[in-house]
């Protein structure tokens, strides 16, 4: 029974083809169609499917190299050094104290202090600097707060 099935439906697309070739290639066009459809199905499940095993592996990746957060007690250091912040602070106040070594600072940076201590502008010495008025603004403020740094350690 399914042969004379069949053999009808091949039947019907003879007579099809034979009569009406726009027809045809219709049909043909359906079929292209339905395969790229489930080609391209294919594909998406297997990408997904990839995606999904890429995340694993990273996410345990992750977990290997680090431990989660929630298990790191933040105790654990300030135990182990219980003056870090005075220690700080006395680095901090000995690079401040000892400066960049002139080599490091670019002239022009170097001057701009000496001509704030002459009494020149902000305006005036980022002419003769090339440079802007906000860069002299912050150099005048970062050498009033050396000026002030300094002071407090000479007294």
């Amino acid at each position: 029974m399914k042969k004379v099935v069949s053999m009808q439906l091949s039947e019907k697309i003879r007579e099809i083809v034979m009569i009406d070739p726009a027809g045809a290639l219709i049909i043909g066009l359906s079929v292209f169609c339905l395969v790229a459809l489930f080609v391209t199905l294919f594909l998406v499940v297997r990408l997904r499917r990839s995606r999904k095993e890429v995340r694993l592996l990273l996410e345990s990746s992750a977990k290997k190299l680090s431990p989660p957060l929630a298990d790191r007690r933040p105790e654990a250091v300030e135990e182990s050094n219980p003056f870090g912040d005075a220690i700080f602070e006395a680095e901090t106040k000995k690079k401040l104290r000892e400066g960049v070594p002139d080599r490091q600072v670019p002239d022009k940076y170097r001057y701009a202090p000496c001509l704030l201590k002459r009494g020149l502008k902000n305006e005036e010495i980022a002419e003769v600097l090339s440079l802007s008025s906000d860069e002299v603004d912050q150099i005048a403020k970062l050498t009033h707060i050396a000026l002030q740094v300094n002071k407090a350690t000479v007294h």
